[in-house]
Parts: C-alpha cells; sequence; structure tokens
C-alpha cells in the first residue's frame, strides 16, 4: 500500500502526542489508530466514520482496536501496516517532539 498519493489529515497537537506516547505501550493498536486517523481511506473509512468511533469509545486503545478490525476487513493486515509504520511515525513523532531549532524558528509566528 502506498500513501504518497493521499493527503494526511490535519491532527491536533493533543491528539499526535497522545498517539506517540501510546506507541510505546501497543505498536499495533496505536499504528492502526494512526492510520485511521490521518488515512481513513486506506482502511476503507471516512473521516467522519473514523471520528464518530474516536468520539464513542473516547480512547486510542479502544479506537485502535475498532480500526484493527476495520484494517482486516479492508485487507490491511499486519505485514501490509508494518512497512507503512517507520514513515508514518517518524512523521508523527518529529510533529510531537519538535527540535530545538524547529521550536526556534517557530517562535513569534503564532
Amino acid at each position: 500500500m502506498n500513501l504518497d498519493d493521499q493527503r494526511p489529515r490535519r491532527l491536533d497537537f493533543a491528539t499526535v502526542r497522545e498517539l506517540c506516547l501510546y506507541f510505546q505501550r501497543n505498536q499495533t493498536r496505536a499504528s492502526y489508530a494512526a492510520l485511521g486517523l490521518l488515512y481513513p481511506g486506506a482502511l476503507g473509512l471516512t473521516a467522519a466514520q473514523v471520528d464518530q468511533r474516536y468520539r464513542a469509545v473516547g480512547n486510542l486503545h479502544d479506537l485502535g482496536g475498532a480500526l484493527y478490525e476495520a484494517g482486516l476487513g479492508a485487507g490491511v493486515d499486519e505485514a501490509q501496516l508494518a512497512e507503512l509504520v517507520p514513515p508514518l511515525w517518524e512523521s508523527l513523532m518529529s510533529q510531537a517532539f519538535p527540535s530545538e531549532q524547529e521550536v526556534a524558528e517557530e517562535m513569534g509566528n503564532s
């Protein structure tokens, strides 16, 4: 699966940070949650469906489980997910934990 032709959804800082911290506890569920939140179409879902599910369950653990099931139903198994994980998490980690230089460059831009 190639996500290069799809534009990721923009997530708020708190969600990105929570995803990154949750990844340390459960890589599979966190990865399905991140994939669904950023690229819902990759799991055969719409953004509204993912958002509705997230609101209904209220946490990344349960969202990740639901999106895991949706992903399997859409043909995105753990082997395919493993190919997507490194660039996905590299991007999220850089958003959640910017370098000192990035923070300095952004100072005064708000």
